[in-house]
């Protein structure tokens, strides 16, 4: 992961993900609607279709969890991914998230989602 060159801006952090051997810009990851008084943070990632299904997302998911825990202190790490993205759902799951209600309010002109957290005390 390296830093992403355009960040969203306060409370928001995202990395660039490349391939090792390549080289190649495979997508983002990184972190949103950072709470520091709820002590929680959602999480994020795009990994472009050329790169999918190839175990990315479990090597900076380790990474961008330990960010969180350890480096920002939070106690509660979400994610909100599409109800038909299976692949997500399953790699996030594979981590401990579980399935549960909106972390934070959904502008009603995004689409559905389902929000997922992990706690700290989980892992």
């Amino acid at each position: 992961m390296a830093h992403y060159k355009n960040p969203e801006g306060a409370g928001h952090l995202r990395y660039g993900m490349f391939d090792i051997e390549s080289g190649a810009f495979i997508g983002t990851c990184g972190y949103h609607y950072w709470d520091h008084n709820l002590k929680q943070v959602e999480v994020g990632y795009d990994i472009w279709k050329d790169y999918w299904r190839q175990g990315y997302m479990s090597e900076e998911l380790t990474v961008l969890l330990n960010i969180c825990f350890e480096h920002l202190g939070v106690d509660c790490i979400y994610i909100l991914t599409h109800p038909q993205n299976h692949a997500s759902i399953a790699s996030v799951a594979r981590f401990g998230f579980e399935a549960c209600e909106p972390c934070r309010k959904v502008d009603e002109d995004e689409e559905p989602q389902i929000c997922m957290k992990l706690t700290k005390d989980a892992t």
